[in-house]
């Protein structure tokens, strides 16, 4: 190998590492997830890639890094924008009044045998003392909603926004997960006939 040819190979290692930097820090990051909040849909120990191109909108599945510790991520669903009043009774979400269906939490709810609602009541008055979510902050919800049944608040978040690192959107790890998240909630915003 001459000493052109290391020369050449060492500025393509360069230039690839320059552009995964810039793609890094400006397009994606890579993410390990520590908890089990996305049951099923997700769970610990798999690295997911959240992308920070995107608007955060309702129901977006988004990873947010904790306030006090920085290096702690954690990835839940976003259920209420900032001016919604969010509440759940009777194992029903409503936003604004209007009861929302989650066709993403079908399959769990079905796997229950204990007579127990899958999302217990509670309001933001009752986690948080506010009425309604405050502007540049997000309320976010795991779909494992019985990860800790006792406090709520243990499920559930309010975030501001310059928490949120990006939007989940690809599984690259396990193998056996590795591609797209699917997150379809087309019919999500449909409101339950009354």
């Amino acid at each position: 190998m001459s000493k052109r040819d290391i020369i050449q190979g060492s500025l393509i290692l360069l230039f690839i590492i320059f552009i995964w930097s810039i793609l890094r820090f400006f397009v994606f990051t890579p993410i390990k997830i520590d908890d089990g909040y996305m049951k099923p849909l997700l769970v610990k120990n798999e690295r997911i890639l959240a992308s920070k191109l995107t608007k955060i909108k309702r129901f977006d599945i988004v990873a947010f890094s904790d306030f006090c510790n920085f290096k702690k991520k954690y990835i839940k669903r976003v259920i209420g924008l900032p001016g919604d009043e969010i509440h759940f009774m009777d194992d029903v979400l409503y936003i604004n009044g209007k009861a929302v269906n989650e066709p993403y939490l079908e399959e769990s709810k079905q796997k229950l045998t204990d007579g127990e609602p899958f999302t217990f009541d509670f309001n933001l008055e009752q986690l948080f003392g506010i009425k309604e979510i405050p502007n540049r902050k997000f309320f976010v919800l795991g779909d494992n909603r019985r990860k800790n049944k006792k406090d709520m608040k243990d499920t559930t978040t309010l975030i501001e926004k310059k928490q949120i690192i990006g939007e989940v959107k690809f599984a690259f790890w396990p193998l056996k997960v590795f591609g797209p998240i699917t997150n379809s909630t087309e019919d999500v915003l449909e409101e339950i006939d009354s």
